[in-house]
């Protein structure tokens, strides 16, 4: 995600990046006009080196005058918003930093003279989590409880059924071939008979 030209786009000032949508759906439609607010944010593994400046191009603007980014970190709320009241030292040599807690980054550069700036909320890698609920609701409302027990003896019957069937149609080939070979004999001992009477 990248913001390029946006306008009223300074978070500093409490103006956020929002991004306009339109769905398009089927029959050549279109859906209701949306905004949404968009996060530029970036995973990082523990006490991985990163670099401002290919941040800066893979997450702001993909090109940038060297000598010309100036950075800015700062601590992050409970809801996972930056806090600037709340500045971070961040040790930064050669533009590259240690990660090593969660923050917000604000870089600012320039292009030919064209500042483009954008706030990255540098967060800790994770896998994600998932949850099984083992109840299922069906359409009429009704529950039905140990869902995912009767997955399980489903899953536990088809691993014992699979080879019968596979047995099954070996049989079902075998005694398909029986057949055609005993009618193309039989076609041959007609056609033999044919032949012997004329």
């Amino acid at each position: 995600m990248a913001t390029y030209d946006c306008y009223c786009y300074d978070v500093k000032s409490g103006y956020p990046l929002y991004g306009d949508y339109i769905e398009w759906q089927t029959f050549n439609s279109f859906s209701q006009r949306t905004t949404k607010r968009l996060e530029l944010g970036y995973e990082a593994s523990k006490n991985e080196k990163i670099n401002l400046y290919t941040l800066f191009k893979d997450k702001i603007y993909p090109s940038i005058d060297e000598g010309n980014l100036t950075y800015e970190a700062y601590a992050l709320k409970a809801n996972g918003e930056a806090d600037f009241t709340k500045p971070i030292d961040l040790s930064v040599s050669n533009n590259v930093f240690t990660y090593d807690k969660d923050m917000a980054l604000y870089l600012k550069g320039s292009i030919s003279g064209e500042v483009k700036s954008g706030l990255i909320i540098v967060r800790a890698k994770e896998d994600p989590t998932i949850v099984i609920n083992d109840t299922y609701e069906h359409e009429n409302g009704e529950i039905e409880e140990n869902y995912l027990e009767n997955i399980i003896v489903v899953v536990k019957f088809m691993k014992v059924v699979r080879p019968i069937i596979r047995v099954m149609r070996l049989i079902f080939q075998l005694f398909s071939m029986i057949l055609m070979v005993r009618a193309i004999i039989l076609i041959m001992l007609i056609i033999r008979n044919l032949i012997h009477i004329i």
